[in-house]
């Protein structure tokens, strides 16, 4: 079985309110940093239940470590997740009317 090939969506996506508006994404997203904060708010408080201090997580956090995760298998496991929850409670997803928003 041949495995599906998909977009790259990466450089379409982004914030809906974005920093500058010179980098307004193609697809503005409503939640777009909320999954980034839920994925660091995980990792802290796994790194603490592990035995860190705050300030060792934080360091970790600012490490190349999670940058060396998202190159490998965080990465993987994060689009999985994604994927997963689409197709179990995405079901109907596909009937909200598009709205355009001026930036």
């Amino acid at each position: 079985m041949t495995e599906r090939k998909y977009r790259d969506i990466s450089c379409d996506i982004g914030p809906l309110y974005p920093l500058h508006k010179d980098t307004k994404p193609t697809y503005p997203m409503y939640s777009y940093e909320r999954a980034a904060y839920s994925v660091w708010q995980g990792v802290f408080n796994a790194l603490i239940d592990q035995g860190s201090t705050e300030e060792e997580a934080f360091d970790v956090l600012m490490s190349k470590h999670m940058r060396w995760a998202l190159d490998g298998k965080m990465a993987e496991v994060l689009r999985q997740c994604g994927y997963d929850f689409a197709m179990q409670h995405g079901k109907g997803w596909n009937t909200i009317t598009r709205w355009e928003v001026d930036l």
